[in-house]
């Protein structure tokens, strides 16, 4: 779909990145940490809504994951609450055990203070802003899902 750029790979940790800048900090610092990545999935700030739930679904949905982390790195211009909005009703629906499957969301840009009391909806759902890095919500991820695993 177009603003979407999507690859799958055989890891267990799922990247959804606006940017295709954040999209390969994160990755590359995943595999830095040792952990294998499932996805690579660059979403720009305008992509549509219903194809961004749906890709939400098909990740949250999948039986290799063991972490997700979804981000953006822009300020400005991206309406972060319509994205997180997005993400909680996707876990909702696929009925996604937060104990189990560690989801961030390290979110910067409009709309932030709705975003965090959008994730505050899902206890579990961890929500990083703007005063973190993407590289942080990586190591939390990459974390939990190896201590959550054990």
């Amino acid at each position: 779909p177009e603003g979407i750029r999507f690859m799958e790979f055989d890891g267990d940790i799922a990247l959804m990145v606006t940017t295709a800048g954040g999209s390969n900090v994160c990755l590359d610092h995943l595999q830095r940490l040792g952990a294998r990545p499932m996805t690579f999935l660059d979403v720009t700030a305008g992509s549509d809504g219903d194809t961004v739930y749906r890709i939400l679904r098909l990740i949250l949905g999948s039986p290799k994951l063991r972490g997700f982390l979804v981000g953006s790195n822009l300020t400005g211009f991206n309406a972060v609450d319509v994205r997180m909005r997005l993400l909680v009703d996707a876990i909702r629906d696929e009925g996604v055990d937060l104990a189990r499957i560690p989801v961030a969301a390290r979110l910067a840009g409009l709309g932030e203070a709705g975003a965090r009391q959008i994730a505050s909806e899902l206890p579990g759902l961890k929500y990083f802003g703007d005063d973190a890095t993407l590289e942080e919500a990586v190591e939390w991820v990459v974390a939990e899902s190896m201590t959550r695993s054990a």
